[in-house]
């Protein structure tokens, strides 16, 4: 099936040009009631000059016809517009998608009068900010909408929340994950009691910003060694494009304790975010997270990831 999105091409101008007077007329002329720059001003022929120097930081939707086309720069969705014959095909989504996928983009400005486009924004995770600025030379607003960054967390026990001083493997109302409280963040743990850091190798999740794992502990308690737990970890860092580390709490059993230090001051040698363990309170076993532990440790990890991401 020929691929939908490409980099635009110098044909695609007029094209490009075209969508963009169309949809600036139907949706900003309502707005800014200035006919004399919706007709007279606003033509092809003066944009396609504008488009024309920014030709590579333009992706167009193209399925034999150019649909609609998404203007990224470094991070942030500059503009985005669907020719109004084509609405309500997904053809917005799919672009903003592959700018989320591809780029990374997490910031744009919209009309703050412009609601059904604020709300189209909201619906892939972009909101309004406090930030806002006037539109050059009219009264209106633009306010800055940022999408909010998907974190996926991947650990064992101490992700899941398993409380030892159960009998049948229960685990706390309350995880460690459930304490994350960073805005611009969306945070989704996904632990396995007993999971070794060889269990993931294979797992390569696609939608998330950011994958951070806290893994090794069992590994440990498995006998394996140092070194080779770090190694594992390095090739599941290379391994997804945007992967860090979280130091896993150490284990307070004498003949582990001093391996679990070693291998978090090893984690935090690899090439790759890493948020070093701060000591929280753990269970009797020594293992895991107490119940205040896990709010002590969400509480750290918020306030790292607020200074340092």
């Amino acid at each position: 099936m020929k691929k939908q999105i490409r980099q635009a091409q110098k044909k695609d101008l007029s094209r490009i040009a075209e969508i963009s007077v169309f949809v600036k007329r139907i949706q900003f002329r309502p707005i800014f009631q200035n006919d004399d720059f919706s007709f007279n001003e606003l033509q092809v022929l003066n944009v396609i000059k504008d488009y024309e120097p920014v030709l590579d930081k333009i992706f167009v939707f193209d399925d034999s016809i150019v649909k609609g086309f998404i203007y990224i720069q470094k991070q942030e969705i500059v503009q985005l517009y669907v020719d109004a014959f084509f609405q309500n095909q997904k053809i917005g989504s799919k672009l903003i998608e592959y700018a989320i996928q591809y780029f990374s983009v997490s910031t744009l400005w919209a009309l703050e009068k412009n609601i059904n486009a604020i709300r189209f924004y909201n619906r892939h995770d972009f909101y309004p900010t406090s930030i806002k600025k006037l539109e050059e030379g009219t009264n209106e607003y633009l306010i800055q909408l940022k999408r909010n960054q998907n974190v996926l967390i991947l650990g064992d026990s101490n992700t899941w929340g398993f409380d030892p001083r159960s009998y049948f493997g229960s685990k706390y109302k309350k995880n460690w994950i459930d304490y994350l409280d960073v805005d611009g963040f969306s945070f989704e743990g996904n632990g396995i009691n007993g999971r070794l850091l060889h269990d993931i190798l294979d797992y390569v999740p696609t939608c998330y910003d950011l994958v951070l794992i806290m893994l090794g502990t069992n590994d440990l308690l498995q006998g394996r060694k140092v070194d080779d737990i770090v190694l594992e970890m390095k090739q599941y860092i290379c391994h997804f494009k945007n992967a860090g580390i979280i130091c896993p709490p150490v284990i307070k059993i004498k003949e582990f304790e001093q391996k679990s230090k070693e291998l978090n001051e090893k984690y935090q040698e690899i090439n790759c975010f890493c948020i070093p363990y701060q000591e929280v309170s753990l269970a009797y076993d020594g293992v895991h997270l107490s119940e205040e532990g896990h709010k002590q440790f969400g509480q750290y990890i918020s306030e790292y990831i607020k200074k340092y991401l």
